[in-house]
């Protein structure tokens, strides 16, 4: 079992799902996805208590 070290608690998997078709499971929950050049615009958002999520945002350029 992988250990996520940001986690407070344990948490273990109920289940995997394997999805084939990523670009139709986006557009029948309505999730759109962009691809940006710059992600500094978007910084102001993690910090509020909206909840976002960014994976190795610490890598982004001027982040």
């Amino acid at each position: 079992m992988e250990i996520d070290t940001n986690a407070k608690t344990e948490v273990m998997p109920i289940g995997l799902d394997t999805l084939t078709q990523l670009p139709k499971e986006h557009q029948k929950r309505h999730i759109e996805v962009r691809a940006l050049d710059n992600l500094l615009p978007l910084k102001s958002v993690w910090q509020t208590s909206l909840h976002a999520s960014g994976i190795r945002l610490r890598n982004a350029q001027k982040w």
